[in-house]
């Protein structure tokens, strides 16, 4: 690659950073710190948060994330670091805006159908290499956008996530700024597209050549559950994405949004049957990727592995 397309790919990737930014209508350079208290002054927040757009500008994800992690992880940690938190661990699924949108009106497939499977595994190819974090990136990124929660919204009830750390999430879309909501189909979607890369090793066609391993209820624990949590989240979150879509765009999103609306439901009661288990639709709190406890008479087990059982049977084979 010449010195020139690679900087036009950075400057790419720098302005995808800042479009989903500018989209979530969420300003944080000048938010005031966490009222827990900081162990981290406001220079050296400023500083980290700047480093993350010079090293996201360069591609460099290692240290964007290396930059903002100590703030994300301490009482300092407010919406602007978590919102670059989660930039800065998406850098490492590759996502691009422009890309992206490109490659969704441009795809033929039918996404009323399983065709969506197959454009997740062309648009966030992911391996099982050492070197690749794709997946796992996503995952990281996703809780801290889970993170961005309005403020006032009272941390009690079901639906939280990570509440003995200093970045508590929310499950529910309504408690999470229109930041996250954003943000949060397109990681939903790196994570679901990286898994399907891994374990359904499709063909140069797209088409799905072995099946995804989590169609038993004990083999859910860990990347089952993770799998169904992200094709929740990614459904929930598409209608904040539906209202500021283009005509084209939109019009994918819709058909994505009947099919999964119908086809999830259907799947997770099926799961919950096949277990002797009775669930209408999917288990709200299948939302968090660790419910799954990989037994047959665990709800969210049973409900991820009929999703799984749902991509196998209509992701295209060769």
């Amino acid at each position: 690659m010449s010195p020139r397309n690679g900087e036009t790919r950075s400057k790419t990737y720098f302005l995808n950073y800042v479009l989903i930014v500018l989209l979530s209508v969420f300003v944080s350079a000048c938010s005031a710190p966490s009222s827990n208290g900081s162990s981290f002054n406001e220079l050296k927040i400023q500083e980290s948060l700047d480093q993350v757009n010079v090293s996201l500008s360069r591609q460099d994800c290692g240290m964007a994330v290396a930059s903002i992690t100590p703030i994300f992880q301490s009482s300092s940690t407010r919406e602007d670091v978590r919102l670059a938190t989660a930039h800065a661990y998406a850098c490492y699924t590759k996502f691009e805006l422009f890309t992206f949108i490109s490659s969704l009106t441009r795809f033929s497939g039918n996404f009323a159908s399983g065709a969506l499977w197959e454009f997740l595994v062309r648009v966030f190819p992911s391996t099982l290499s050492p070197g690749d974090i794709a997946f796992e990136s996503a995952q990281s990124s996703i809780g801290a956008i889970l993170s961005l929660v309005n403020s006032g919204v009272p941390q009690v009830g079901e639906g939280w996530v990570n509440l003995n750390t200093p970045n508590p999430g929310s499950l529910v879309l309504a408690q999470r700024k229109n930041s996250a909501n954003t943000f949060l189909p397109f990681m939903a979607m790196a994570s679901m597209g990286a898994l399907l890369s891994r374990y359904g090793v499709p063909d140069s066609a797209f088409h799905q050549t072995q099946s995804l391993p989590w169609t038993n209820p004990t083999q859910t624990q860990g990347n089952g559950c993770a799998f169904a949590s992200s094709s929740l989240l990614f459904l929930d979150s598409l209608t904040h994405l539906l209202v500021s879509s283009s005509a084209s765009v939109g019009a994918a999103y819709t058909k994505i949004q009947s099919y999964l609306q119908t086809g999830l439901d259907a799947a997770c009661t099926a799961g919950c049957l096949s277990c002797g288990l009775s669930c209408t639709g999917c288990p709200f709190l299948l939302r968090d990727q660790s419910k799954c406890i990989g037994t047959n008479t665990d709800v969210y087990s049973c409900a991820a592995a009929g999703i799984s059982n749902l991509v196998n049977f209509d992701w295209q084979g060769p």
